[in-house]
């Protein structure tokens, strides 16, 4: 069964972040999804998706430290360079995971490469 998540990073943008979460269940969905965990309160998060019965379906590996996350993207995941970071930003959103009971967490290779080809480019 196909079952439907709000991403609430792009929904009721009029209302506070964590207010969104009990709007996701007042528009009859069971669960929503946001981006990163950088400047969120993992704790408001649960409780208000407890308070709310509504499963988190995903959010993006990040971390809490907005810094961590930003150099995580930058260096994205085919760098070598950047392998500590995403291992540490990848610890962290599994144990956020854990304590949110989200089931899927988005991973992103990172931000484009502009050292890299766009192999889909239609320019030369």
């Amino acid at each position: 069964m196909i079952r439907l998540a709000a991403c609430i990073e792009m929904i009721f943008t009029e209302s506070g972040f964590y207010d969104r979460i009990a709007m996701v269940k007042e528009a009859g969905l069971v669960a929503f999804e946001f981006w990163e965990l950088a400047g969120k309160d993992v704790a408001k998060i649960h409780n208000a998706s407890e308070t709310s019965e509504l499963n988190i379906a995903a959010f993006t590996m990040s971390s809490c430290d907005q810094a961590l996350s930003v150099s995580c993207q930058e260096y994205g995941l085919a760098n070598p360079a950047g392998r500590s970071t995403a291992i540490e930003v990848a610890r962290e959103s599994i144990i956020a995971a854990q304590s949110l009971n989200a089931r899927n967490i988005i991973v992103t290779v990172g931000w484009e490469n502009k050292d890299c080809p766009d192999r889909f480019s239609t320019t030369a």
